[in-house]
């Protein structure tokens, strides 16, 4: 069983949490940046100042589990995650029990794979990726770390998407597809060719409509 110091207070926060209880472990409390929290609670644990869970936590007993989300976009989770990181801090590898996952696919330490997703076998899951609620990756695919997966988002077999890039919720990504770093995939996209990322893609086939400069 393991102590668990979930980063964040927020709706992704509380459905780590129940990730984490439904696997047996314990949420000992949450962490936020945001004064108006700080002092209440959510599911029954108290909301810390997360500028202080050193004063609070032994960085040796207790993990952390990363619940800030992201819809458009993934900056702050990893900044966060990285900074706790850099002061010695480790965070916990989340796998709901509703989850299937091939025991031949590869999870990445801090990875989050949520109820009812399905990892196939091959599959590799990078570092603070979120496969969430439903979503589906398939056989031989690589999702970039720090990645999220909408909920009921499905990413078919050999695909790779980048570092950083969200596809939104049941967003299809076609078989053998390359999708680049920091790409956002609108709710309901149908992804049929390659893209070099660094932009948002929308509609059915998926388009382009806004690139970096």
């Amino acid at each position: 069983m393991r102590d668990i110091v979930v980063i964040g207070a927020g709706g992704h926060a509380a459905v780590v949490a129940d990730a984490i209880r439904c696997g047996r472990d314990t949420v000992v409390a949450f962490a936020d940046a945001d004064p108006a929290k700080i002092g209440w609670s959510l599911q029954g644990a108290s909301i810390v100042d997360e500028a202080r869970i050193g004063a609070s936590f032994d960085r040796d007993t207790y993990l952390l589990a990363n619940g800030i989300g992201g819809v458009r976009d993934t900056t702050l989770r990893r900044r966060v995650q990285e900074q706790l990181e850099h002061d010695g801090w480790r965070f916990a590898t989340i796998r709901h029990p509703a989850a299937i996952v091939s025991d031949h696919a590869t999870i990445v330490d801090g990875a989050q794979v949520l109820a009812g997703c399905i990892v196939q076998a091959g599959a590799h899951i990078g570092r603070g990726a979120i496969v969430n609620t439903g979503a589906i990756v398939e056989h031989d695919c690589t999702i970039g770390e720090w990645t999220h997966l909408a909920p009921a988002a499905t990413v078919c077999g050999d695909v790779t998407i980048g570092a950083g890039s969200i596809v939104g919720a049941r967003a299809v990504v076609i078989q053998g597809i390359r999708i680049g770093a920091e790409t956002l995939i609108g709710a309901g996209a149908v992804v049929v060719r390659n893209f070099e990322g660094g932009g948002t893609l929308y509609g059915v086939p998926a388009r382009p409509i806004r690139t970096k400069a």
